[in-house]
């Protein structure tokens, strides 16, 4: 529970910056573009996260579109078949 609490904390932080306020506001490309946001993100520390860590955060929104579709806040989900390719890991040491 912990993971949707810290990604819903910057979905909510980015949709507020992006002055989003209804399901039917959300497109397929802003999804395309919160990862590039969240990449360029700098915190406090000066500190950025990965493209996959923005990825991983970004399934959480079709997640919650799809609720509001089934509720009758939006009519389709357009983030339902999102592809966003992730960074291959990095090789270990060991």
């Amino acid at each position: 529970m912990d993971r949707y609490e810290g990604a819903w904390k910057w979905i909510a932080l980015w949709l507020q910056r992006q002055r989003i306020h209804s399901p039917r506001q959300i497109t397929y490309r802003l999804g395309v573009e919160y990862v590039d946001w969240r990449t360029n993100f700098k915190k406090r520390t000066g500190k950025t996260v990965r493209r996959n860590t923005a990825i991983l955060e970004l399934k959480l929104l079709p997640l919650i579109i799809g609720e509001a579709v089934r509720m009758g806040h939006a009519d389709a989900n357009p983030l339902v078949s999102i592809r966003i390719r992730r960074e291959k890991p990095a090789k270990s040491r060991s």
